[in-house]
């Protein structure tokens, strides 16, 4: 019986056994497998490293960079280039002289502050206004660029606030712009004449200016000098009528009192009757405020002044007439300053204003690198583009190569994981016990040692 038995217990371990040993086996090659990914893996990481797309990318921004600054070098340059053409083609000055002027910009920008481009904008305003021959003068050219920046100190910077108001003025009193001298020389004046209205009476610069364009033509008609006008509205801002409408204001009131003819029959009756004359209200060699003292005789008669002046103008007419001393006394403290240098000086005096110089040094230095190296700067934006591109393009392979890599290695690694997993599968169904062997292996423990 005991060699039954033992023959019986050979034969089960030999049926147990068996698909064991084949479950190890295919553990010893999962484990190859596994040590043949490592590798894979490191080599694919060799690859990514000589290949990094971040490497790549990290030199396209930097060809990107430094083309944009290259860019922003060349730029107050480019700018300045444009206004230097445009004012050339509407005064068809040649070079040199351009150049000349060009210098005469670059000047005032390092002294006000701003773009050169600006100021030679603000000297292209003043050609188109005043014509191409005055641009044949660039002393007074300067002169004038000169003015346009102090006034425009007292307008936020507003250089083409400034120049319209200057221009305007000068236009609307007849200056003599066929004189390049005699128009820069009157534009100083006028300068600071607005200037010093502005600081001594209500309207600021840039409301006068607005009024001048509706009252310089009739004021100049009238004989009324420019220190008078500005005296007046002066006076209507005080009264509440400020820009435009103070220059509507003064227009009608002026105009009423160019002659008797124009006035209605009733009143000139009622003039006599109080002893105007009128002769003295027209007289255009008389001073402003001596014309307006005989008319003031009429002051009390409400309807008259309505009847002269009309009932829209009534208010206006009362203003002026009631600020004469006001007004005689402002046109001899706004007369032969120099009220918008020193004005100019104060705003400039300040940190944000010093700043603005010193950027302005810097682009005149960038103008002079332009100056030199400006023929070249179509070719390197183009090169740097192309080179960025490329860049852009060879980060953009090298990042999709190494993420086919890793893929490559994670499809490895997962066949693998499936070929072990099927060995296991088939070492485990191979025999119709394995589904039980962990249950038989038990079994043969309890008879071995029973055996024993």
């Amino acid at each position: 019986m005991s060699t039954v038995v033992t023959q019986w217990i050979a034969e089960l371990i030999d049926n147990v056994s068996s698909p064991a040993n084949e479950v190890t086996q295919a553990a010893n090659e999962a484990a190859e497998a596994v040590e043949s990914i490592g590798e894979a893996a490191n080599n694919a990481g060799k690859q990514v490293k000589e290949l990094s797309a971040m490497d790549l990318k990290a030199t396209a921004d930097s060809i990107r960079d430094l083309t944009n600054q290259f860019e922003e070098l060349m730029q107050p340059g480019m700018d300045f280039e444009v206004q230097m053409k445009e004012v050339q083609a509407i005064t068809r000055m040649t070079d040199d002289e351009m150049k000349k002027m060009g210098n005469s910009a670059r000047s005032l920008s390092k002294a006000f502050g701003g773009d050169a481009s600006a100021q030679l904008e603000s000297f292209g305003s003043i050609i188109a206004r005043f014509g191409p021959n005055i641009a044949k003068d660039n002393t007074a050219m300067e002169s004038m660029g000169d003015s346009v920046s102090t006034l425009s100190k007292l307008m936020k910077n507003d250089a083409v606030g400034a120049m319209d108001a200057l221009t305007t003025a000068m236009l609307q009193f007849g200056v003599d712009i066929n004189n390049p001298q005699v128009a820069a020389s009157e534009m100083i004046r006028m300068m600071n004449v607005m200037a010093a209205a502005g600081n001594e009476g209500a309207s600021e610069v840039g409301d006068t200016a607005e009024a001048l364009k509706n009252a310089g033509v009739i004021a100049k008609q009238s004989n009324v000098s420019f220190e008078e006008t500005n005296a007046a509205l002066q006076a209507l801002a005080q009264g509440g009528r400020i820009g435009a409408e103070a220059g509507v204001s003064l227009r009608n009131v002026l105009s009423k009192m160019g002659g008797i003819d124009i006035i209605p029959r009733k009143a000139q009756a009622k003039l006599q009757e109080l002893g105007i004359n009128y002769d003295i209200v027209s007289d255009k060699t008389l001073p402003f405020i001596d014309r307006l003292r005989e008319l003031q005789k009429a002051q009390g008669d409400a309807t008259l002044i309505a009847q002269i002046f009309g009932v829209e103008n009534a208010a206006a007419a009362n203003i002026l007439l009631n600020s004469i001393d006001m007004q005689e006394e402002m046109t001899q403290a706004i007369t032969g300053t120099n009220a918008a240098y020193e004005s100019a000086d104060i705003v400039m005096s300040s940190q944000a204003e010093k700043m603005s110089r010193m950027q302005a040094w810097l682009n005149d230095i960038k103008i002079g690198f332009f100056d030199v190296a400006g023929a070249i700067t179509p070719f390197v934006s183009a090169l740097g583009t192309a080179a960025f591109t490329v860049a852009n393009m060879a980060a953009a392979y090298t990042g999709i190569k190494s993420l086919i890599v890793y893929m490559k290695t994670l499809s490895i690694a997962t066949q693998i994981q499936t070929v072990k997993q099927w060995l296991l599968n088939v070492a485990m169904n191979a025999n119709p016990i394995g589904l039980i062997i962990t249950a038989v292996a038990a079994l043969v423990a309890g008879i071995v040692y029973a055996w024993n």
